[in-house]
Protein backbone atom coordinates (compact mmCIF):
# COMPACT_ATOMS: atom_id res chain seq x y z
CA UNK A 1 0.00 0.00 0.00
CA UNK A 2 1.11 3.57 -1.12
CA UNK A 3 0.76 6.32 1.47
CA UNK A 4 2.01 8.71 -1.65
CA UNK A 5 -0.31 11.92 -1.95
CA UNK A 6 -3.54 11.09 -2.38
CA UNK A 7 -6.28 11.31 -5.84
CA UNK A 8 -6.46 14.57 -7.39
CA UNK A 9 -10.02 16.24 -7.03
CA UNK A 10 -10.79 14.98 -10.87
CA UNK A 11 -9.52 11.77 -10.88
CA UNK A 12 -11.93 8.50 -11.42
CA UNK A 13 -13.15 6.57 -8.98
CA UNK A 14 -12.75 3.31 -9.74
CA UNK A 15 -13.39 -0.17 -8.49
CA UNK A 16 -11.27 -3.07 -9.13
CA UNK A 17 -7.84 -3.74 -9.76
CA UNK A 18 -4.63 -1.32 -7.69
CA UNK A 19 -2.25 -1.20 -10.64
CA UNK A 20 1.71 -0.49 -10.54
CA UNK A 21 4.08 0.62 -12.92
CA UNK A 22 5.75 2.24 -14.52
CA UNK A 23 7.41 1.04 -17.99
CA UNK A 24 8.94 3.88 -19.74
CA UNK A 25 10.52 2.34 -22.75
CA UNK A 26 8.06 1.43 -25.93
CA UNK A 27 11.12 -0.01 -27.73
CA UNK A 28 11.13 -3.47 -27.15
CA UNK A 29 7.35 -3.90 -28.13
CA UNK A 30 7.94 -2.02 -30.91
CA UNK A 31 10.29 -4.02 -32.03
CA UNK A 32 8.18 -7.18 -31.54
CA UNK A 33 5.39 -5.69 -32.86
CA UNK A 34 6.36 -3.83 -36.43
CA UNK A 35 5.66 -0.76 -34.51
CA UNK A 36 6.68 2.88 -35.33
CA UNK A 37 6.26 6.27 -34.34
CA UNK A 38 5.39 5.93 -30.91
CA UNK A 39 3.74 9.23 -29.16
CA UNK A 40 3.26 9.46 -25.59
CA UNK A 41 -0.29 9.44 -24.59
CA UNK A 42 -0.57 11.23 -20.88
CA UNK A 43 -3.16 10.63 -18.87
CA UNK A 44 -2.83 7.26 -17.35
CA UNK A 45 -1.98 6.92 -13.72
CA UNK A 46 -0.87 3.66 -13.29
CA UNK A 47 0.51 2.98 -17.38
CA UNK A 48 2.76 4.53 -20.20
CA UNK A 49 0.65 4.68 -23.02
CA UNK A 50 1.04 5.24 -26.59
CA UNK A 51 -0.30 6.28 -29.99
CA UNK A 52 1.55 4.03 -32.45
CA UNK A 53 1.49 3.17 -36.28
CA UNK A 54 1.41 -0.36 -37.80
CA UNK A 55 3.47 -1.77 -39.96
CA UNK A 56 0.67 -1.15 -42.67
CA UNK A 57 -0.34 2.06 -41.57
CA UNK A 58 -3.06 1.96 -39.07
CA UNK A 59 -3.02 4.04 -35.93
CA UNK A 60 -3.45 1.62 -32.82
CA UNK A 61 -2.47 1.60 -28.45
CA UNK A 62 0.32 0.71 -26.76
CA UNK A 63 -0.26 0.22 -23.30
CA UNK A 64 2.87 -1.23 -21.03
CA UNK A 65 2.34 -1.56 -17.36
CA UNK A 66 1.68 -4.09 -14.76
CA UNK A 67 1.64 -7.69 -16.52
CA UNK A 68 -1.21 -9.14 -14.22
CA UNK A 69 -3.70 -5.81 -15.19
CA UNK A 70 -2.67 -6.27 -18.85
CA UNK A 71 -3.18 -10.25 -18.72
CA UNK A 72 -6.85 -9.50 -17.42
CA UNK A 73 -7.29 -6.34 -19.68
CA UNK A 74 -6.54 -8.78 -22.54
CA UNK A 75 -8.59 -11.83 -21.56
CA UNK A 76 -11.86 -9.41 -21.62
CA UNK A 77 -10.88 -8.02 -24.67
CA UNK A 78 -10.76 -10.98 -26.49
CA UNK A 79 -13.86 -12.14 -24.98
CA UNK A 80 -15.29 -8.78 -26.54
CA UNK A 81 -13.72 -9.53 -30.27
CA UNK A 82 -14.28 -5.41 -30.66
CA UNK A 83 -18.21 -5.27 -29.63
CA UNK A 84 -18.46 -2.47 -27.39
CA UNK A 85 -14.86 -2.06 -26.66
CA UNK A 86 -11.53 -1.68 -27.97
CA UNK A 87 -10.12 -4.54 -30.47
CA UNK A 88 -7.36 -6.62 -29.19
CA UNK A 89 -4.38 -7.36 -31.29
CA UNK A 90 -2.13 -8.62 -28.83
CA UNK A 91 -0.48 -9.12 -25.91
CA UNK A 92 2.85 -10.14 -24.08
CA UNK A 93 3.30 -9.53 -20.39
CA UNK A 94 3.16 -6.33 -19.56
CA UNK A 95 2.19 -4.98 -22.98
CA UNK A 96 -1.18 -4.92 -24.96
CA UNK A 97 -1.41 -3.95 -28.68
CA UNK A 98 -5.58 -2.52 -29.30
CA UNK A 99 -6.76 -0.86 -31.74
CA UNK A 100 -6.93 3.42 -32.09
CA UNK A 101 -10.65 4.29 -31.61
CA UNK A 102 -11.36 7.39 -32.96
CA UNK A 103 -13.50 9.20 -30.57
CA UNK A 104 -14.60 13.13 -30.88
CA UNK A 105 -14.59 12.87 -26.67
CA UNK A 106 -15.00 10.85 -23.56
CA UNK A 107 -18.70 10.25 -21.91
CA UNK A 108 -17.90 13.11 -19.63
CA UNK A 109 -18.77 15.91 -21.73
CA UNK A 110 -22.19 14.37 -22.10
CA UNK A 111 -25.22 15.24 -20.01
CA UNK A 112 -25.95 13.38 -17.49
CA UNK A 113 -28.65 11.14 -18.70
CA UNK A 114 -27.06 11.05 -22.09
CA UNK A 115 -23.40 9.68 -20.96
CA UNK A 116 -25.73 7.09 -18.24
CA UNK A 117 -27.38 5.79 -21.65
CA UNK A 118 -24.04 5.83 -23.08
CA UNK A 119 -22.84 3.80 -20.12
CA UNK A 120 -25.59 1.00 -20.38
CA UNK A 121 -25.92 0.34 -23.87
CA UNK A 122 -21.99 -0.42 -23.69
CA UNK A 123 -23.23 -2.79 -20.61
CA UNK A 124 -25.82 -4.31 -22.80
CA UNK A 125 -23.21 -5.65 -25.71
CA UNK A 126 -20.01 -6.26 -23.43
CA UNK A 127 -22.45 -8.07 -21.12
CA UNK A 128 -23.40 -10.92 -24.51
CA UNK A 129 -19.99 -12.40 -23.42
CA UNK A 130 -21.57 -14.63 -20.91
CA UNK A 131 -19.01 -16.88 -18.81
CA UNK A 132 -20.11 -20.30 -20.41
CA UNK A 133 -19.86 -19.42 -24.20
CA UNK A 134 -17.28 -17.30 -23.50
CA UNK A 135 -14.86 -20.18 -22.22
CA UNK A 136 -16.04 -22.00 -25.10
CA UNK A 137 -14.61 -20.21 -27.53
CA UNK A 138 -11.31 -18.41 -26.17
CA UNK A 139 -10.16 -21.03 -23.48
CA UNK A 140 -6.48 -22.03 -24.78
CA UNK A 141 -3.92 -20.41 -27.30
CA UNK A 142 -1.44 -17.63 -26.96
CA UNK A 143 -3.85 -14.97 -25.61
CA UNK A 144 -4.48 -14.39 -21.75
CA UNK A 145 -8.08 -16.25 -21.81
CA UNK A 146 -10.80 -15.98 -19.90
CA UNK A 147 -9.60 -18.48 -16.89
CA UNK A 148 -7.53 -15.68 -15.76
CA UNK A 149 -10.23 -13.93 -15.06
CA UNK A 150 -11.28 -13.81 -11.11
CA UNK A 151 -14.67 -13.73 -9.99
CA UNK A 152 -16.48 -10.87 -8.42
CA UNK A 153 -16.37 -12.91 -5.11
CA UNK A 154 -12.76 -12.16 -4.64
CA UNK A 155 -13.70 -8.81 -3.62
CA UNK A 156 -14.42 -10.02 0.30
CA UNK A 157 -10.08 -10.27 0.53
CA UNK A 158 -10.31 -6.42 0.29
CA UNK A 159 -12.78 -6.36 3.51
CA UNK A 160 -9.98 -9.00 5.10
CA UNK A 161 -7.02 -6.45 4.27
CA UNK A 162 -9.30 -3.36 5.70
CA UNK A 163 -9.70 -5.71 8.52
CA UNK A 164 -6.07 -5.89 9.37
CA UNK A 165 -5.70 -2.41 9.46
CA UNK A 166 -4.49 -0.88 12.74
CA UNK A 167 -7.02 1.97 12.24
CA UNK A 168 -9.68 1.58 9.62
CA UNK A 169 -11.36 5.46 8.51
CA UNK A 170 -14.50 3.59 7.44
CA UNK A 171 -17.11 2.88 10.21
CA UNK A 172 -17.48 -0.78 11.25
CA UNK A 173 -20.91 -0.44 10.64
CA UNK A 174 -20.45 0.04 6.85
CA UNK A 175 -17.99 -2.38 6.33
CA UNK A 176 -20.12 -5.33 7.82
CA UNK A 177 -23.47 -3.77 5.60
CA UNK A 178 -20.82 -4.02 2.96
CA UNK A 179 -19.44 -7.47 3.17
CA UNK A 180 -22.80 -9.00 4.13
CA UNK A 181 -24.00 -7.60 1.02
CA UNK A 182 -21.66 -8.41 -1.39
CA UNK A 183 -21.92 -12.26 0.05
CA UNK A 184 -25.53 -11.89 -0.62
CA UNK A 185 -25.11 -10.54 -4.13
CA UNK A 186 -22.68 -13.40 -5.25
CA UNK A 187 -25.02 -16.12 -3.85
CA UNK A 188 -27.94 -14.88 -5.94
CA UNK A 189 -26.24 -14.14 -8.95
CA UNK A 190 -28.06 -15.57 -11.68
CA UNK A 191 -25.85 -14.96 -14.82
CA UNK A 192 -22.92 -14.74 -15.19
CA UNK A 193 -20.61 -12.43 -17.62
CA UNK A 194 -17.40 -11.13 -18.43
CA UNK A 195 -17.51 -7.78 -16.82
CA UNK A 196 -15.25 -4.80 -17.36
CA UNK A 197 -15.04 -3.51 -13.54
CA UNK A 198 -14.04 0.39 -14.57
CA UNK A 199 -16.80 1.39 -16.30
CA UNK A 200 -16.95 5.06 -15.22
CA UNK A 201 -17.12 8.39 -18.06
CA UNK A 202 -13.13 8.51 -18.71
CA UNK A 203 -13.00 4.59 -19.85
CA UNK A 204 -15.98 5.33 -22.57
CA UNK A 205 -15.51 7.12 -25.59
CA UNK A 206 -17.73 8.60 -27.85
CA UNK A 207 -17.36 7.53 -31.33
CA UNK A 208 -19.47 8.22 -34.96
CA UNK A 209 -20.94 4.33 -34.55
CA UNK A 210 -21.69 4.58 -31.00
CA UNK A 211 -20.00 4.53 -27.09
CA UNK A 212 -16.60 2.47 -27.08
CA UNK A 213 -15.27 1.25 -23.97
CA UNK A 214 -11.07 1.55 -22.71
CA UNK A 215 -8.97 0.20 -20.08
CA UNK A 216 -11.12 -3.05 -18.88
CA UNK A 217 -10.20 -4.27 -15.40
CA UNK A 218 -11.54 -7.84 -16.19
CA UNK A 219 -13.80 -9.20 -13.94
CA UNK A 220 -16.52 -12.52 -14.11
CA UNK A 221 -19.81 -12.10 -12.07
CA UNK A 222 -23.11 -10.34 -11.83
CA UNK A 223 -23.96 -7.84 -14.28
CA UNK A 224 -25.18 -5.61 -11.85
CA UNK A 225 -21.78 -5.07 -10.75
CA UNK A 226 -20.51 -3.02 -13.88
CA UNK A 227 -22.92 -0.13 -13.00
CA UNK A 228 -20.20 0.27 -9.23
CA UNK A 229 -17.64 2.94 -10.71
CA UNK A 230 -20.15 4.81 -12.91
CA UNK A 231 -22.34 5.81 -9.96
CA UNK A 232 -19.76 7.72 -7.83
CA UNK A 233 -18.20 9.59 -11.47
CA UNK A 234 -17.06 11.70 -12.35
CA UNK A 235 -15.90 12.91 -9.48
CA UNK A 236 -15.28 16.33 -9.70
CA UNK A 237 -19.13 17.09 -10.42
CA UNK A 238 -20.29 13.67 -8.20
CA UNK A 239 -18.47 15.12 -5.25
CA UNK A 240 -20.22 18.59 -5.04
CA UNK A 241 -23.84 16.99 -5.68
CA UNK A 242 -26.00 18.14 -3.44
CA UNK A 243 -27.97 14.57 -3.43
CA UNK A 244 -25.63 11.71 -4.47
CA UNK A 245 -28.28 8.90 -3.68
CA UNK A 246 -30.66 10.71 -5.91
CA UNK A 247 -28.49 10.82 -8.23
CA UNK A 248 -27.66 6.97 -8.24
CA UNK A 249 -31.44 6.26 -8.31
CA UNK A 250 -31.91 7.82 -11.27
CA UNK A 251 -28.85 6.76 -13.30
CA UNK A 252 -30.09 2.95 -11.91
CA UNK A 253 -33.81 3.73 -13.29
CA UNK A 254 -31.71 4.48 -16.65
CA UNK A 255 -29.53 1.54 -16.82
CA UNK A 256 -32.27 -0.94 -15.64
CA UNK A 257 -34.54 0.05 -18.62
CA UNK A 258 -31.80 -0.10 -21.54
CA UNK A 259 -30.12 -3.39 -19.80
CA UNK A 260 -33.07 -5.27 -18.30
CA UNK A 261 -31.67 -4.96 -15.04
CA UNK A 262 -32.91 -4.41 -11.50
CA UNK A 263 -33.04 -1.53 -9.70
CA UNK A 264 -32.47 -2.46 -6.17
CA UNK A 265 -29.36 -5.15 -7.39
CA UNK A 266 -27.68 -2.01 -9.37
CA UNK A 267 -27.67 -0.10 -5.85
CA UNK A 268 -26.95 -2.78 -4.05
CA UNK A 269 -23.80 -3.00 -5.89
CA UNK A 270 -23.31 0.51 -5.82
CA UNK A 271 -22.76 0.43 -2.07
CA UNK A 272 -20.46 -2.36 -2.05
CA UNK A 273 -18.43 -0.99 -5.22
CA UNK A 274 -18.26 2.84 -3.40
CA UNK A 275 -16.57 0.89 0.02
CA UNK A 276 -14.51 -0.83 -2.55
CA UNK A 277 -13.63 2.27 -4.30
CA UNK A 278 -12.69 3.71 -0.87
CA UNK A 279 -10.66 0.61 0.12
CA UNK A 280 -8.43 0.42 -2.80
CA UNK A 281 -8.05 4.57 -2.47
CA UNK A 282 -6.57 3.35 1.03
CA UNK A 283 -4.73 0.75 -0.53
CA UNK A 284 -2.95 3.17 -3.36
CA UNK A 285 -2.86 6.61 -1.39
CA UNK A 286 -3.51 6.05 2.58
CA UNK A 287 -6.20 8.14 2.22
CA UNK A 288 -9.64 8.23 1.72
CA UNK A 289 -11.26 9.37 -1.64
CA UNK A 290 -14.42 10.96 -0.07
CA UNK A 291 -17.03 10.70 -2.17
CA UNK A 292 -18.03 6.86 -3.20
CA UNK A 293 -18.04 6.62 1.13
CA UNK A 294 -20.67 9.70 0.94
CA UNK A 295 -22.56 7.63 -1.47
CA UNK A 296 -22.14 4.56 0.72
CA UNK A 297 -23.63 6.06 3.47
CA UNK A 298 -26.65 7.64 1.82
CA UNK A 299 -27.48 3.96 0.22
CA UNK A 300 -27.34 2.69 3.85
CA UNK A 301 -28.99 4.94 5.44
CA UNK A 302 -31.74 5.89 2.52
CA UNK A 303 -31.80 2.37 1.27
CA UNK A 304 -32.29 -0.17 4.54
CA UNK A 305 -33.82 -2.65 3.27
CA UNK A 306 -31.51 -3.25 0.05
CA UNK A 307 -29.32 -4.59 3.15
CA UNK A 308 -28.89 -7.75 4.42
CA UNK A 309 -29.27 -7.76 8.24
CA UNK A 310 -26.52 -9.25 10.31
CA UNK A 311 -27.24 -13.21 11.33
CA UNK A 312 -27.83 -13.89 14.94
Amino acid sequence: MSAAVGPSPDEPVSVGTSQAGPFDDPAPWLLRWGLRNAVPVPGSRYNKVWQVQRSDGRPAVLKVGDPLARRREAAALRCWTGDGAAELLAADGPALLSGFVAHTSTVAALADDDATAAVAQVMSRLHRAEVASATASITGGILPSIDELPDVSGLGFDFRWLREQPSAPIDTSVIDAAERQLAWLVDTTQRRVVLHGDLHHDNLLVTDAGPVAIDPHGWLGDPHFDAASLMANPFGEFSRHAQPLALARRRAMIIAETCGLDIDRLLQWTFVGAVIAEIWCLQDHGVLHGAPLRLAQDVLSGEPTLIPAASG
